[in-house]
């Protein structure tokens, strides 16, 4: 199929193991253009590649909430639960 898929929470490269943020990694496939892809054999024949983004948690909350919530005052305490 042609859908992004997120991994898990995994220990990204560029941290360093004690740093506990940890972050996880996106993954789009790329195909060859007006090859089909609907089962497996097709997808392993017309793939042409990977695009593929790391994020950093921590970071990524961090922007995620710094220009909502401080805006209008309130606080927030979230729990982000991994369900791997």
């Amino acid at each position: 199929n042609d859908q992004a898929i997120l991994s898990g929470h995994t220990q990204l490269v560029q941290e360093s193991a004690g740093d506990g943020g940890g972050g996880v990694l996106l993954f789009l496939p790329v195909y060859r253009p007006g090859m089909a892809h609907g089962t497996m054999a097709e997808r392993r024949g017309a793939l042409l590649g990977w695009v593929d983004a790391s994020f950093r948690l921590r970071d990524l909350i961090s922007g995620i909430l710094a220009g909502n919530v401080n805006a209008v005052g309130v606080t927030l305490d979230l729990d982000i639960y991994d369900g791997t």
